[in-house]
């Protein structure tokens, strides 16, 4: 069972995200408000992810913490949160080394998903386009159908959830395979996933 930290200063947020970590098979070990307890608390117990917000108690700054926690204990998995839609914070989460970025008006299913891939190795942060691959611009449904191939779903599943035809299906895989270079529908959604472009609703 992976060992999780949650640093947020908001008790009601703090013990809602603890618990559905809990009830689905994560060990939440600690739960802090202030930030800048979160190093010692990963020397002492050395846990898997630390799911830190930007501004905690006191003012401290949960960034800048999770850059002393990364230099230190390069191992330890940081997703960054917060609730304000600021650009930099991105670039400076990015900075600190940390793994992920989430906001915090993220759906539950969506935080699980996000904490499962962080656990294994990949890094996910919110896309200033969201209708784009890297530095391509697909189409709605070019992405909704993409998003439905990394959940795992066939031609023919997506065709009778789209209400549209196999044909029409397989039309927007060309097209989505011929805009990003890719020579099979499988590469792309393993690069689509792994760089954070689509995030799957499989744990």
């Amino acid at each position: 069972m992976k060992k999780i930290i949650v640093v947020e200063d908001q008790g009601i947020l703090r013990d809602s995200i603890s618990y559905q970590l809990d009830k689905n098979e994560y060990d939440v070990i600690l739960k802090l408000a202030d930030a800048d307890l979160a190093y010692d608390a990963c020397n002492r117990l050395r846990p898997d992810l630390v799911l830190m917000d930007v501004y905690t108690e006191n003012g401290n700054n949960g960034i800048e913490a999770s850059k002393k926690i990364k230099k230190d204990f390069p191992d330890i998995k940081i997703i960054i949160m917060t609730g304000m839609p600021e650009v930099s914070y991105i670039k400076k989460a990015k900075e600190a080394n940390v793994d992920s970025f989430i906001y915090k008006n993220t759906s539950g299913s969506d935080l699980l998903s996000i904490l499962s891939q962080t656990l294994n190795g990949y890094h996910i942060f919110p896309q200033e386009g969201n209708n784009k691959i890297g530095n391509v611009d697909l189409t709605k449904r070019e992405l909704e159908i993409l998003q439905l191939i990394c959940n795992g779903l066939d031609q023919k599943e997506i065709s009778d959830k789209l209400c549209v035809s196999i044909n029409t299906v397989k039309t927007h895989i060309a097209s989505l395979l011929a805009k990003t270079g890719f020579d099979s529908v499988h590469k792309l959604a393993i690069y689509a996933v792994s760089k954070g472009y689509i995030i799957t609703n499989n744990k």
